[in-house]
């Protein structure tokens, strides 16, 4: 019995990434239908409704003269090796996920990974910090990666800065947008007045970055280019001392409020619908340091006080569990096969 190709490419939709990769080359047709948006949005729709979720678990080893991040699917503990890191004696800042696929950025050099084909590629470094720019990297290398669902294109955003001042004495900056499908950077702002004071967490939402600071969180809109601010849901927030982070849960903009007394600490979730709303809290806590981000039905994974140890708090029930591993960060993503024109590293588990 033949089947009808619409219910063929629907059955495909809802395989393991393992399972696609191996099928799609039974023909061209196939393969190339595995690369459009379409079905790299079925596909995330699938694996979403069936709770598919991947997590990655960072490490970070220390040595006397280096920090070394190691990567680890949670279900094997094995590290990942990335070609982009081998020679690298640390990696500065990771973002996303988005769509599946993560921004790493070290020094002056930046990559799209997918964790889930192992394909990697190395961007083409910015205009500005080269070729005599007097411009260089703003303070902690501030940058972010997003998806922009009306282009179908891939984002990475750098934030420069002048070593010159104005006229009033203000910090001059200016951002470089990479593009995906173009494979270039380009210039939108020269210059402009920004106060970052950056916390190191960003993420993407709906074509709009976000990244910490510390009195507001700072925004830039990708609809009309221009950067805006967002209080925090309270008012009285102090990163400087407080265990708190930011993240993307279910595609909204979600602030874990950490507080510290003592030994103890209480942790507050609030997400961004139009204000800002608290969904649940974790009171009165003893061996948690931080939270590092969202698993499975909405589970926070915290970082606890005893080795570092990956900790999942089930808001539904309200308990605790370990899962036995050290961690300083995760990522939780959802396959995505689509191709990023890059080098598949024939490592691959």
């Amino acid at each position: 019995m033949r089947l009808p190709e619409a219910i063929v490419m629907e059955i495909l939709a809802k395989l393991p990434i393992k399972s696609v990769m191996r099928f799609i080359s039974v023909c061209k047709h196939w393969c190339s239908y595995s690369q459009t948006p379409y079905f790299s949005t079925q596909h995330r729709h699938y694996a979403l409704e069936n709770n598919r979720l991947c997590l990655l678990v960072t490490r970070l080893h220390s040595t006397p003269r280096s920090q070394v991040l190691y990567f680890s699917q949670f279900s094997t503990h094995h590290n990942i090796q990335i070609p982009f890191l081998e020679n690298c004696e640390c990696v500065r800042r990771i973002c996303g996920p988005c769509n599946g696929l993560l921004c790493l950025h070290n020094d002056d050099d930046c990559a799209i990974w997918n964790p889930s084909t192992r394909e990697i590629k190395i961007l083409p470094r910015p205009h500005s910090g080269r070729g005599g720019d007097s411009w260089i990297a703003a303070a902690f290398d501030l940058f972010n990666f997003g998806f922009d669902y009306t282009t179908h294109d891939y984002i990475v955003i750098k934030v420069f800065v002048s070593p010159h001042k104005d006229e009033q004495r203000n910090t001059m900056y200016k951002v470089e947008l990479y593009s995906l499908k173009t494979n270039s950077w380009k210039i939108i702002f020269r210059p402009l007045r920004l106060d970052f004071n950056y916390k190191g967490f960003s993420t993407c939402i709906n074509r709009c970055f976000y990244w910490m600071r510390t009195s507001t969180i700072c925004a830039f809109d990708l609809r009309d280019e221009k950067f805006s601010n967002l209080t925090y849901p309270c008012d009285w927030y102090d990163p400087s001392s407080n265990p708190s982070a930011m993240f993307d849960l279910d595609g909204s903009l979600t602030f874990v409020f950490g507080r510290q007394q003592g030994a103890e600490s209480s942790f507050a979730v609030w997400v961004m619908n139009g204000s800002w709303t608290q969904i649940w809290s974790i009171e009165s806590v003893f061996g948690v340091e931080g939270p590092l981000g969202f698993w499975k039905n909405g589970e926070l994974c915290l970082q606890g006080c005893n080795n570092q140890e990956l900790l999942v708090f089930d808001p539904v029930i309200g308990e605790f569990k370990g899962l036995g591993i050290d961690a300083c960060g995760v990522i939780t993503f959802v396959e995505n096969i689509v191709s990023i024109n890059g080098k598949l590293d024939m490592r691959r588990a």
